[in-house]
């Protein structure tokens, strides 16, 4: 996948699309909204907070909590790379007078694992940071074309209650968005000749494809 592919839909999904910024969705709304043919390749989850700390601090306390692979020290940021039981991480802590951080964890996987994923960042965090927001999406594909996808997917969304349901198209398929319980989810379907994918994520999608 294309990275000028991930910042054109960032930029329509950001200036087209409403989108809010603390919600989460219920795994199991994934799955029905992308139906039981779905091949499912990829999870993530993003986490972003704010600390008060020293953020040395917090570089010892991932030490302490997970298998450190790479630290590296700059003027602005302190990026950590990282294990933790079945996941990887990347996490940036910044050093400037927001004190913000951000820790990212995507995974290759079949298996429904968004909401292990967020439990086990949010132990590498739940000592030193507050304010926490999380981000997730799922990744699957289809072998069927974008334009019968985008019908099932739009009645899958209406299936489970979603409102405000809007898509646009865009050279390899289509970006959306609907609202469900008040918040938002975001979409893109893009086919290619390896087949149709198909990403979900709230409130945004975060990942490169």
């Amino acid at each position: 996948m294309k990275k000028n592919l991930f910042v054109k839909i960032s930029f329509l999904c950001f200036f087209v699309l409403f989108i809010l910024g603390n919600v989460d969705i219920n795994e199991n709304n994934y799955y029905k909204i992308l139906g039981p043919n779905m091949n499912f390749q990829e999870v993530g989850v993003k986490q972003v907070s704010t600390y008060k700390c020293n953020p040395q601090i917090i570089v010892n306390n991932l030490k302490n909590k997970s298998k450190i692979k790479s630290i590296n020290y700059n003027e602005n940021n302190i990026t950590i790379i990282g294990e933790k039981n079945t996941i990887n991480y990347e996490a940036i802590i910044g050093v400037n007078e927001t004190k913000e951080m951000s820790i990212v964890s995507e995974k290759n996987t079949n298996k429904k694992e968004v909401t292990i994923i967020k439990k086990q960042l949010e132990e590498l965090t739940n000592d030193t940071c507050e304010n926490r927001r999380y981000f997730t999406y799922i990744k699957g594909k289809l072998g069927v074309s974008k334009d019968t996808e985008l019908d099932t997917l739009e009645t899958n969304l209406i299936n489970i209650g979603a409102t405000n349901i809007k898509s646009i198209p865009i050279n390899s398929g289509y970006v959306g968005v609907a609202t469900i319980n008040s918040f938002n989810l975001n979409y893109a379907i893009c086919n290619y000749n390896s087949g149709t994918y198909i990403i979900l994520g709230t409130p945004d999608i975060f990942a490169t494809y």
